[in-house]
C-alpha cells in the first residue's frame, strides 16, 4: 500500500519542475486550536492562493492528494503530528519540503503560525508566525506578511508569478 501511495504521489511532481530545479512543496492542512474548524478551511484556502504566487515551489496540496487516493486512505496516511510523522509523509510524498500551517485562536485574536521542513534532512528550515485580530477581511494580508516572514527566514526570494 505504501509503495503504491508512494509512486501515485510521485506521478503528480512533474518532471519539468525537477528539470527547473524548482524546489516542491507540500502544504499540509492548517491545524486549528481552540476555534472553529471553518476558520482553520478558509486559511487552507488562503494560504494554497497565496503560495500559488510563486514561481520557486511547485505546491501540492491535500486535496490534490485526495483526489489521486481517496479521502479515507488519506486520512490514514497522514494521521500524525511530530517532526518525524511529518518527515515521513514528506518522503512518501516525494516532496522536498513540507509546511505545516497552524491556525490558534487567543481570545479574540489569532495567531498563525508556519513552519517549513526540509524532507531529506528532516530538519526545519524556518518558522514564522504572527497576531492579528480575527476579522476576516484581513486574513488575505495576514497570510501574505507570514509567508513573506517565512521566505525571508528560509533564505528563499519570493518571486510572484506575473
Amino acid at each position: 500500500m505504501r509503495m503504491l501511495f508512494s509512486f501515485l504521489l510521485c506521478l503528480m511532481l512533474p518532471l519539468s519542475a525537477h528539470a527547473q530545479n524548482i524546489r516542491s512543496l507540500a502544504v499540509l492542512p492548517a491545524q486549528s486550536v481552540g476555534l472553529d474548524e471553518s476558520i482553520a478551511e478558509i486559511f487552507n484556502e488562503v494560504f494554497v492562493a497565496e503560495l500559488s504566487k510563486m514561481t520557486e515551489r511547485k505546491i501540492i496540496t491535500m486535496r490534490d492528494i485526495e483526489a489521486m487516493l481517496g479521502f479515507e486512505q488519506t486520512k490514514q496516511a497522514f494521521d500524525c503530528s511530530d517532526m518525524s510523522c511529518l518527515a515521513e509523509i514528506g518522503g512518501s510524498l516525494g516532496v522536498d519540503e513540507l509546511l505545516y500551517p497552524r491556525v490558534t485562536g487567543i481570545g479574540d485574536e489569532l495567531m498563525l503560525s508556519f513552519t517549513l521542513m526540509d524532507v531529506a534532512k528532516a530538519a526545519v528550515l524556518a518558522r514564522s508566525s504572527i497576531t492579528i485580530e480575527n476579522e476576516p477581511n484581513e486574513y488575505r494580508d495576514a497570510a501574505t506578511q507570514v509567508l513573506d516572514q517565512l521566505w525571508k527566514a528560509a533564505g528563499v526570494v519570493s518571486t510572484p508569478i506575473q
